[in-house]
Formats: C-alpha cells, sequence, structure tokens
C-alpha cells in the first residue's frame, strides 16, 4: 500500500505479478484538507503555513505513557478577527482525519476480499507494506 499526496495505492504481488491493484483518490492531501475543516469549523482559522505541520503531528510516535499531544498554532478567531494562538491535540486531529483514513481502510478491505485464499493466508502470515508519508500515520 502506497498512501501518497493524491493517491492510494492498494496492489497485492504473488510471483513478480500483480494478483489485485487498486488505486482510490484520497490520501494525505485529502486528510489535509479534512484537518482544515476540522479545525475551521471550531470558530478557529489557523495561519496556512501551519495545515502542513499539524497534519504531521499525527506522525509523532506515540508516547509510552499514553498522554495526549498538543500542538500550538498561531491563527485568529473567526468571530472576533484577533489573533490567537490556539491548542490541537493529537486526538482532534485523528477525529479530523478519520473519514479519508477510512475510504483507504475500506480499499484494503476489498483488496483482501478479492485476493486467492493462498494469497490472503501469505498476507496473515507474512504482513503486507506500506510505502509514503501517509504510511507514517499513527491512528
Amino acid at each position: 500500500m502506497d498512501i501518497g499526496g493524491g493517491t492510494t495505492e492498494v496492489a497485492v504481488i504473488s510471483m513478480f505479478a500483480v494478483a489485485y491493484s487498486e488505486s482510490v483518490r484520497v490520501a494525505g492531501d485529502e486528510a489535509n484538507e479534512a484537518i482544515m475543516r476540522y479545525i475551521s469549523g471550531k470558530d478557529r482559522s489557523p495561519s496556512a503555513r501551519t495545515w502542513r505541520r499539524v497534519s504531521r503531528f499525527v506522525l509523532v510516535p506515540p508516547s509510552p505513557w499514553k498522554q495526549p499531544l498538543k500542538l500550538e498554532i498561531p491563527g485568529k478567531e473567526i468571530l472576533t478577527g484577533f489573533p490567537r494562538t490556539f491548542t490541537v491535540t493529537d486526538e482532534e486531529v485523528r477525529e479530523a482525519i478519520q473519514e479519508p483514513v477510512q475510504v483507504i481502510v475500506d480499499s484494503v478491505k476489498r483488496a483482501l476480499e478479492k485476493t486467492p485464499p493462498d494469497l490472503a493466508g501469505d498476507l496473515g502470515e507474512n504482513g503486507f507494506w506500506l510505502a509514503g508519508g501517509g504510511a507514517l500515520l499513527r491512528v
């Protein structure tokens, strides 16, 4: 599975041949837009340069103490227009990208459904590869 910026590619490859492949137009860019809509929907308007920083925020390895991660981002309040710094938690970001991630999960499920039983068994035994920046998400 390759989770890129504009598309996610899911393929089952066996003996140097493609047994199944699918491409969905949901990936990192869609996740960034979902984060932007989520944060802006809470009467906050972060600066444009912070979107990528917020999306990378969920790429941080999980804390062994399971404490919520917080990120301070500059922006302005929509109602007043005054500059302000907002706090965004990793939980909020995960909630924001839930829909795009579900589309990717559904694509993987379709791939597993279409994969012959012997290859599916190999996947269960050996796992699969993730590639692209989106593969670093910890959701």
